[in-house]
């Protein structure tokens, strides 16, 4: 790249190049709040639908469920901890790999509210 000699010329170009960018910037926060907007339509859409995936004819889309803890009994969860060796389950929130594991293992966890978080994959065909 080229820099111009003198300063003047070079405040200048770097006004322009920051200009430029920010435009950018612009655009790019835009297109975010379109492809988040979309994303929740697409799980409306599969939620109402009763789908896990679909396909158009360059992306395929598709949504799994998370399960996520949040405690209401604390004394109940440790109890539960300690009489199965657990502790990996605890870090001041139940961690969420380990209770999907008991989860998807039909294992009841008891101190702990299950809710499930929707992802949506976008996958090119």
């Amino acid at each position: 790249m080229a820099y111009p000699k003198t300063l003047g010329a070079s405040a200048d170009k770097l006004y322009r190049a920051r200009e430029a960018r920010l435009a950018l910037d612009r655009q790019v926060k835009k297109l975010k709040a379109e492809e988040v907007s979309l994303t929740d339509h697409i799980g409306a859409l599969l939620s109402n639908q009763r789908l896990d995936k679909a396909s158009g004819k360059i992306a395929t889309v598709s949504k799994t469920l998370k399960p996520l803890g949040s405690i209401l009994d604390w004394p109940a969860l440790l109890k539960y901890a300690a009489d199965n060796e657990a502790s990996d389950l605890i870090e001041r929130r139940v961690s969420g790999k380990v209770l999907a594991d008991r989860v998807s293992q039909k294992e009841k966890v008891p101190g702990v509210k299950l809710e499930y978080l929707a992802k949506i994959s976008l996958t090119k065909r």
